[in-house]
């Protein structure tokens, strides 16, 4: 695994715990079932344990989870914006 693949891993966790704030995962996951589009529990929870990568159509639910665009996403992921850009609700800010 590359130090990139490690860096992606820690960011998604860091993203998905902030997301999840102090809600319970078997609570925050099972509440928000409908908007999380199939991301499970477990997923979600390989995600903050930084044990997996997002698959294409993980990726695809995150995005219309956040809200937010692909692009988005993917420069947080690689350092590019910090968290706090990715999760404003509209940024006009040129990646």
């Amino acid at each position: 695994m590359s130090t990139g693949d490690d860096e992606h891993k820690q960011r998604l966790s860091i993203l998905c715990k902030r997301l999840r704030g102090d809600e319970s995962l078997r609570s925050f996951t099972k509440k928000r079932s409908i908007e999380l589009r199939g991301i499970s529990f477990a997923t979600w929870g390989s995600w903050e344990r930084c044990q997996t990568e997002l698959s294409r159509d993980s990726l695809e639910r995150l995005v219309g989870f956040i809200g937010c665009s692909y692009k988005y996403l993917s420069a947080y992921l690689n350092g590019f914006i910090s968290l706090e850009e990715l999760l404003q609700p509209t940024s006009t800010s040129d990646i």
